[in-house]
């Protein structure tokens, strides 16, 4: 659901008149419809991770091909590199293939006939249409071959195809990958572009329509282990044609039917008609067939030449047999233009066409060489016979086909001396210059040698000279001691080695203190809302700080002290003191009085309740007595819960009594049964838990489940009679007991008897209500009985294991960390329990929990200490839990210094929501995390698809530390999820308050098995049935007939529950996966998924009743942003009515949120207003108001008289005039009618004080009127302090509807009865969908949890039930600046242990080399090159200890390769000529701009960034829209750069293939299939011919051999064509390689070209505009606040850089700084906060240090008034 704007879906586009041509209607549908709806809303997503997981998609063939084909380094229908080769083009295909499927990718590939003429490329020249079109159909065929790999190939005509229809019916695919078809190109000569354009811009039309999402396969990219492509939602619409006027399609039509006629070849194109598998008949015969074809089709003209060309052609099919790959890698070469022309552009295409024929008719697995056909063609000219050239043997094969076809032989000496075929001579290119023999410089570490001594290299060392001149270097050592941003200040304490903190002046001091006492107190805030797993409030426990010596990181881990109260055991009792027994005594008499005490007031309140003759109403007051502190008394809350069960059956038998009888068996009376059965066995279960009833109770509760119809429910064997209340004089209860059976024992209630079996009653109606636990038993080292897997966690970390935990949300894992925090903080004063999250808002909150549970008193630091990227609270160093997010905590964990003293101390690391290292973005760094980790870990998560392949690699990482490792998997939630999902209409609906709402019913129940009317051949893991649910699957399976008798008898409830008693939800599981298993088989079985098979009579039986009312394509249909808004709030206020309240409501657009929450809130605000217009009531008590406010002058004069006489009078009393109604109305606060604000859990005046609090941050307006009426809004473009503010008033329970994005997903204590997903987004995944709806079902306070799918089609409803998480891929982890990183970290710790076991953990064993070598030789290969290029960046020495700029390139770590790129910019001297300029103005905006080509850089999709949609856009607002090119002396710095890290890396990677070849072994098997590409043995040598080959053939070592195939050395174009086509078993990542490709292609119009920049940052330097950035540059409003912050921090980052880097120059020696603590901006070590009310720049200016030239000066003053400018533009946008 989109809300930039109403256009969420084609809207009707002016009815302008169309022009004839089909660039007009490119044009036009490119105007109204992709641009602003498709190319401007695409999302850049990870397909695999985030978006498909695991559902299957489609991939288009054709785009497939179009893939391959454009390849510039294919050979195929080109002049300028004539060729056909169809090695090359399969290799392509395959690897393709290869990496989707390695990343987990299910996908079928699917061809549209109709989609052929971009492929084919109708209108061009002949040659190239037809070589296009025999390769389409060679890698059709091949595709087909590759059914044995699990490719599955379809192919149909069209979108209307019935079989596509029926296909996608049945497969329901989640997405197509396909092309958008690129854009126009008027320096094009191709007269059909704009037609075969227009065809596919209408396909891709149909396409989002028909209800079936998009993916663009031409901008993809294989990243790590995932695929990373634009996204394009699909919008389903009935009918979505008409919004285009009916000539656009009719010229569509014609365009098709035009594009149809121009085809050359149009009959053999179909693949339709031969898609089935055919038999394959011999090579000879084929050719045989071929050559007949060419005659008869140059019947009229088969000169000569023809047949001698065709006889070669022959030839060249049975001499390639012989060929290996490498013989065929031929040097490329050009031709004569007249040769060309009257060969290659005549006979070719006949040939070409002629093949096409016969392959079309066969399954011929047909290799042609165009480029061995040339060569051959020219050997033939040689004076010695074709025999003696090629060999014997295949000149007699060639002869037998020949002459089959009745031509006579091929005489070659007439033609030899023709003119003709002297122009046939081939013309080789000079060899491109290959890199030279590799030069490393020298590098000698003897850490690192052992860990590359795998890919080691043996080649000559040399020193670069070329650095000298660098500017910024001073050719220092860093050493690494110093806070990044205050480098005056050490980072250890003078004990450890550092030096004595520099004391504070006044100012500094007051801020600290100001800062700390603010951020306190919000923290006590909102630890008061927090409760424990029950609903209870947290109590602090006090732990007293230990006397023992510090146990230091040098000692057995083992050595450390146990928690005393988790020992195990009994202890032998001691004697009890004289104080003791006397304390004993007051205590008994104390209890004695209160007991004696609580008697008399129980009679009284007895007495009380009796003398009211409404049962009703005594049950209702008797609510009160539940609320008084004497219910902490055992006995009396018995008695109390024992009177309500009497008054309840009671009330049963009044409103019986209160029908007429005549209604006996009426669906009233059954209703009623209902209602009174539940609520009174609720009570009887409850009263059987408490384990110690009096006779006379347990009577009373036998004779209830007797009379009730279960006779079978007996007490549990741990109630009996109770000797206390024996000893109380309770054997008997005060009042008798309502009386249910007649004398001679019948029961005196027939309508109480319930009329179905107690089995089946319990799981329809008692299901939420059974017992949860899983085996669970008192443990003394918890408070609570926790279950099985519970105990085996309390073991595993008792033991001191790491741990990976897999439970869903509310299962019951929160304790674990606390239980872990309790014991590091008992065993000593020393250790360290680093808790990890991923956002900061579970950050704060955690401290908050922290807070609210310990309380430790340390002398020398904190009991806890929180350390985000914004703010620090406490000393990190200095505390013994940190609670931080993952990057962070990385730049700790590669801090030198901390490795010394600080890492080895760290005793436990938890990671929650341990699944974010599956993520695109921050993955890689939880990866580093767990690699460096010194100590056992803890993993906590919900969501871990495929758990098992995870824990697998987590346990290799952890046991090669040395840390024993366990994994504990729970699949079962504590309460069930009930999924429902609520019908849109378009009906005009008027809201006038909640009260007067009338309920529309169109909340409705989903079923779990009528999802599967979707479609899938497996349950998910997850998929799971109520207890109600089990029940009405089995009444489905009896109805429908599905299953034999015997075994449907097997499964039904009283046959399969042996225990008779209360049901337990452990026994209701164990149905449930029998259930389950009925229905995988039924899936399963064949014919299934027909209509009148059983599942889909039962998926049938099991659809809500409303819901099968309503048409599919109704139910299938996004609705409009205008209807989705129109329902919000008669939705909300169903939601109400059916105590459905609280709800987090989550979008994943966070404008959407914004957007909802003001609907909402004015529609409340508007029925009020109209309300109050209309009730006299209210104008009259506003009128009292009104008069009483107009005497509140007099008022305070009579008072002020009254206090003087008193003080004249002593004798005289005062009394001040007690508060009316009026003193605390106030007319603007909302009423309860038109507010979602529960004011009893949060009073008028402290809310008004929260309010009053946020006037000092920055909060919108409509914010704080949502709020008033409970309604919050929480995403991450909200002020913190909201946020904060919003959890907590939700815990309360004010706030009732929250509208938030996933930043309440991950772990936040936000727990809500309904769970609401409002719109769909392509972020709302398997992965997001259970971690949002996993908030709902609070434990505590809910026995179920609600999912409500508001405003999603129904076929996307029932993908998300029934999807499946996506495994957890890795990300590759090192990068050359994380490279930098741990040789700093090596060279600052001197090799410490802990150091080094660091380095090494993440060079063995990262998640991507897991049972994989070759992905460990790919991080290796990277590791050494990264060496070389860092020491020729002047970044390393010799020995690995880091230089110069380190400091930037460290800082900046996470926009690698920008870092990389601003540091050669640097040493080039390009910022010193662009800020040295004169115009101070200029130089400000020169340096924005190559800063915003380097950081932050955002593409502009092709359609967006053509000339006319520019400049209309630039008409309109201030913004540039593209970004202006990069200045030409940084693009040559960086050019020159880039071919350095080219040469370095190709040549590197030549000399290792070079030198590891026999391991490497012969590349001669495609990436897919695994198929061997060999050659026939010849009996006799080879021939001349072959021998030239041999002798010419490209001496390949790097590049594939396949790719060779097109003429194509061992000389790379860039490092993507290097990694792209290296042979097999060289592993070369990419990304990995800080390419500055990016930086230096400029971009140019025209398809496969660079695309355009946005230029949103530039913009908003220039103009400050939000709107112009929303509405010019396309930025989503939602993502624009952390667009700019990334931007903002980098300046930040740059600037600190800066300072550092002068301080260096100043003191003329290597400067000590640090990453340690990179991100802290201050020089508190105890509180560092920005609430976006306070600048950063309050710390003093920065001095110009002596010694600095003027051009690094005034390099610093541009860059700081940069940042400065763009900071405060950045603040006002929102202040």
């Amino acid at each position: 659901m989109d809300f930039d704007d109403v256009g969420s879906t084609v809207n009707d586009p002016p009815r302008k008149v169309l022009a004839i041509s089909a660039k007009d209607a490119v044009n036009f549908i490119d105007s109204v419809w992709y641009t602003p709806m498709v190319a401007r809303k695409i999302r850049w997503m990870d397909l695999i991770g985030d978006y498909a997981g695991n559902e299957k998609f489609v991939l288009d063939g054709e785009a497939l091909l179009q893939i391959v084909f454009e390849d510039h380094l294919l050979s195929l229908g080109s002049l300028e590199n004539p060729g056909f080769q169809m090695l090359h083009a399969r290799h392509s295909v395959e690897m393709i293939l290869h990496s989707l499927l390695r990343r987990d990718a299910v996908f079928d590939v699917v061809f549209f006939h109709d989609n052929r003429h971009n492929t084919i490329l109708t209108g061009s020249s002949e040659y190239e249409t037809t070589s296009r079109s025999l390769a389409r159909r060679i890698l059709f065929q091949h595709l087909r071959r590759l059914s044995t790999v699990g490719i599955s190939v379809h192919v149909f005509q069209n979108l209307s195809d019935p079989n596509w229809l029926s296909y996608f019916g049945r497969e329901k695919p989640m997405f197509m990958f396909t092309n958008d078809g690129g854009l126009l190109d008027n320096r094009d000569a191709d007269c059909l572009k704009s037609e075969r354009l227009l065809l596919q811009r209408t396909f891709l039309f149909d396409i989002l329509t028909s209800g079936l999402s998009v993916a663009f396969l031409s901008s993809a990219t294989f990243q790590d282990l995932k695929i990373m492509a634009f996204v394009s939602e699909q919008r389903k619409q009935t009918n979505a044609r008409k919004h285009f006027p009916l000539a656009f399609w009719k010229l569509t039509e014609q365009t098709r039917a035009r594009l149809d006629g121009a085809e050359k070849t149009h009959s053999l194109h179909s693949l339709v008609q031969n898609s089935m598998q055919q038999s394959e008949p011999s090579l000879d015969k084929q050719l045989t067939t071929l050559c007949r074809r060419f005659m008869q089709r140059r019947q009229d003209h088969l000169d000569q030449t023809s047949s001698i060309s065709l006889y070669v052609f022959v030839t060249h099919f049975i001499v390639i047999e012989t060929l290996s790959v490498s013989e065929r890698a031929q040097p490329p070469f050009s031709l004569d233009a007249d040769f060309c022309h009257q060969f290659i552009l005549s006979f070719v295409p006949d040939l070409f066409y002629c093949l096409e024929s016969v392959a079309s008719e066969s399954d011929w697995n047909m290799d042609v060489d165009l480029r061995i056909f040339i060569l051959l063609l020219e050997a033939s000219f040689t004076p010695s016979q074709f025999a003696a050239v090629v060999g014997q043997d295949v000149c007699r094969r060639v002869d037998a086909i020949w002459f089959a076809l009745d031509i006579g032989g091929a005489d070659f000496t007439t033609l030899q001396r023709s003119a003709f075929w002297n122009l046939a001579r081939v013309k080789f290119h000079e060899h491109p210059k290959t890199r030279g023999t590799l030069s490393l410089m020298p590098f000698d570490n003897p850490i690192l040698n052992e860990q590359l001594s795998v890919v080691e290299v043996v080649c000559t060392e040399t020193e670069d000279t070329g650095s000298r001149t660098a500017r910024l270097e001073f050719d220092t050592i860093f050493a690494d001691t110093h806070h990044w941003h205050n480098a005056k200040r050490a980072i250890l304490p003078k004990h450890l080695g550092g030096e004595d903190e520099k004391v504070k002046g006044a100012w500094a001091r007051s801020r600290q203190l100001r800062n700390q006492q603010r951020f306190m107190a919000r923290l006590f805030r909102h630890a008061t809302t927090l409760t424990g797993a029950l609903g209870v409030p947290l109590k602090t426990q006090v732990i007293v700080a230990t006397k023992n010596t510090v146990v230091h990181p040098s000692k057995n881990r083992s050595d450390t002290p146990k928690i005393s109260h988790h020992q195990k055991g009994p202890k032998k009792a001691k004697a009890l003191s004289s104080k003791d027994r006397l304390l004993e005594k007051i205590e008994a008499e104390r209890t004695a009085k209160d007991i004696s005490e609580s008697k008399s007031w129980w009679t009284k309140q007895l007495k009380s309740l009796e003398a009211i003759n409404s049962a009703s109403e005594r049950f209702s007051r008797s609510d009160d007595i539940l609320r008084s502190p004497r219910m902490q008394q055992p006995w009396l809350s018995r008695e109390v819960c024992l009177y309500r069960l009497h008054l309840q059956i009671l009330c049963w038998i009044e409103d019986q009594n209160g029908e007429s009888q005549n209604r006996t068996g009426s669906p009233e009376e059954a209703r009623r049964r209902d209602k009174y059965s539940v609520e009174i066995m609720k009570a009887v279960k409850d009263l059987y838990k408490r384990h110690s009833l009096s006779t006379a109770a347990i009577k009373h509760l036998r004779t209830i489940t007797d009379v009730l119809g279960f006779p079978n429910i007996t007490p549990p064997e741990t109630t009996s009679h109770s000797q206390s209340m024996m000893e109380e004089g309770n054997d008997h209860s005060k009042f008798l007991f309502v009386k249910l059976r007649h004398k001679n024992g019948d029961p005196m209630y027939e309508f109480m008897h319930i009329s179905e079996d107690p089995i089946e009653w319990q799981l329809r109606l008692f299901g939420d209500f059974m017992d949860r636990s899983v085996d669970g038993r008192p443990d003394p080292r918890v408070q609570f009985e926790p279950d099985a897997w519970q105990r085996k966690v309390l073991d595993s970390l008792d033991a001191n294991n790491s741990l990976l935990v897999v439970a869903p949300t509310s299962a019951g894992k929160t304790f674990i960390s606390y239980y872990a925090m309790e014991k590091v903080l008992r065993e000593s004063d020393d250790g360290i329990l680093v808790y990890v999250a991923p956002t900061k808002a579970l950050v704060n909150q955690i401290a908050a929990e922290v807070y609210a549970r310990f309380r430790k008193e340390l002398k020398a630091g904190s009991c806890w200490a929180i350390h985000t990227r914004d703010y620090r609270i406490h000393d990190p160093q200095k505390c013994q839990i940190l609670v931080t997010v993952p990057e962070m905590f990385a730049i700790m964990l590669l801090s030198p210094p901390l490795a010394r003293v600080w890492t080895p101390r760290i005793k436990r690391i938890i990671l929650d929501e341990i699944h974010s290292i599956g993520q695109h973005e921050g993955g890689a760094v939880w990866e580093q995390v767990i690699l460096l980790a010194p100590c056992p870990v803890i993993g906590l998560s919900a969501t871990v698809g495929q758990p098992q392949e995870f824990n697998k690699w987590l346990s290799s990482v952890q046991e090669a530390r040395g840390f024993k490792h366990d994994f504990i998997y729970h699949p079962y939630r504590y309460s069930h999820l009930r999924k429902h999902v609520y019908l849109i209409t378009k009906e005009s609906q008027d809201f006038s308050g909640l009260m007067s709402h009338v309920p529309s019913n169109r909340l409705r129940f989903l079923h779990p098995i009528s999802m599967l009317a979707f479609g899938g051949a497996t349950l998910p893991p997850d998929f799971t049935l109520e207890a109600a649910d089990t029940l009405s699957l089995f009444n489905a399976m009896v109805a429908c007939g599905s299953g034999q008798p015997d075994e449907l008898r097997s499964i039904s409830p009283s046959q399969f529950f042996s225990n008779a008693g209360f049901l337990r939800q452990r026994e209701v599981i164990s149905y449930e996966e029998r259930l389950n298993q009925h229905i995988q088989e039924l899936l399963a079985s064949p014919g299934s998924r027909e209509a009148n098979s059983a599942l889909q009579k039962m998926i049938e039986y099991l659809q809500d009743p409303e819901l099968s009312k309503v048409p599919d394509e109704h139910l299938n249909i996004t609705p409009s942003v205008d209807d989705f808004l129109r329902n919000l709030t008669p939705f909300l206020a169903d939601l109400y009515h059916a105590g459905k309240l609280p709800a987090l409501l989550f979008s994943f657009d966070r404008h959407a949120c914004e957007v909802m929450a003001t609907t909402v809130t004015d529609a409340l605000e508007v029925a009020e207003d109209k309300w109050k217009e209309g009730n006299l009531q209210w104008k009259s008590k506003l009128q009292e108001w009104q008069n009483w406010r107009a005497n509140e002058g007099k008022r305070r004069q009579a008072d002020e008289r009254a206090r003087k006489m008193q003080k004249a009078d002593k004798d005289l009393p005062f009394e001040a005039a007690s508060p009316t109604w009026e003193a605390t109305f106030n007319p603007s606060d909302p009423l309860d009618d038109f507010s979602f604000a529960d004011i009893r859990k949060h009073s008028k005046h402290a809310m008004q004080s929260d309010l009053e609090d946020l006037k000092w941050v920055s909060v919108p307006e409509w914010a704080v009127r949502a709020l008033r009426r409970g309604i919050g809004v929480h995403h991450a473009g909200m002020n913190k302090a909201y946020r904060s503010l919003i959890e907590s008033l939700f815990r309360l329970g004010y706030l009732r509807v929250v509208f938030a994005t996933g930043t309440l997903a991950l772990g936040i204590n936000a727990p809500a009865k309904t769970a609401v997903f409002v719109g769909d987004s392509p972020f709302l995944t398997s992965l997001t969908y259970r971690q949002c709806a996993g908030r709902a079902g609070r434990r505590g306070y809910d026995l179920r949890g609600d999912v409500v799918f508001y405003g999603l089609p129904m076929d996307r409803i029932q993908r998300l039930v029934l999807s499946t998480l996506p495994r957890l891929s890795g990300n590759f982890p090192m990068t050359s600046t994380l490279c930098l990183r741990l040789l700093n970290l090596l060279h600052g710790s001197q090799n410490h242990d802990t150091a080094v076991r660091a380095v090494q953990s993440i060079l063995k064993l990262p998640q991507i080399s897991f049972g994989s070598e070759t992905g460990q030789h790919q991080l290796l290969h990277h590791v050494r090159f990264s060496i070389e290029y860092l020491r020729r960046a002047g970044l390393l020495d010799a020995s690995g200890s880091p230089m110069n700029l380190y400091g930037v390139a460290a800082f900046l770590y996470h926009t690698e390769p920008s870092n990389l790129a601003l540091i050669a910019l640097m040493r080039k001297g390009v910022l010193h000529d662009i800020c040295g300029q004169d115009d101070f103005v200029k130089a400000k905006s020169d340096l924005v701009l190559l800063l915003c080509h380097l950081f932050g850089r955002k593409y502009l999709p092709p359609s967006s960034s053509t000339k006319t949609n520019v400049k209309n856009l630039r008409e309109k607002y201030p913004s540039r829209v593209v970004l202006p090119p990069l200045q030409d002396s940084a693009r040559a710095a960086l050019a020159e750069q880039n071919d350095e890290i080219l040469g370095v890396f190709s040549s590197y990677a030549s000399l290792y293939t070079s030198q590891h070849s026999t391991e490497l072994g012969v590349d001669n098997n495609l990436p897919l299939s695994g198929a061997a590409v060999t050659t026939t043995v010849a009996e006799r040598p080879p021939s001349p011919f072959i021998m030239s080959l041999r002798r010419t053939a490209l001496n390949i070592v790097t590049r594939s051999p396949f790719v060779a195939n097109s003429g194509h050395s061992d000389s790379f174009a860039t490092v993507e064509e290097l990694t792209r086509t290296c042979r097999r078993g060289l592993n070369l990542s990419e990304h990995a390689i800080p390419s500055f490709a990016r930086f230096v292609d400029p971009p140019r119009d025209g398809e496969g070209s660079p695309l355009h920049l946005n230029a949103y940052l530039f913009d908003f330097f220039t103009h400050g505009q939000v709107q112009s950035l929303v509405a010019a540059n396309g930025i989503r409003r939602g993502d624009v606040w952390y667009a700019l912050e990334d931007f903002n921090l980098s300046l930040l980052s740059i600037r600190g850089a800066l300072e550092q880097q002068l301080l260096v120059a100043s003191r003329g020696r290597g400067h000590e700084e640090t990453d340690a603590d990179a991100e802290d901006d201050d020089e508190s070590p105890d509180v560092d906060i920005d609430d976006g009310d306070e600048s950063n720049g309050l710390k003093p200016a920065f001095e110009r240090p002596a010694k600095v030239s003027d051009g690094d000066w005034r390099v610093y003053e541009v860059v700081d008034a940069v940042t400065m400018e763009f900071k405060e533009k950045f603040k006002k946008m929102w202040a």
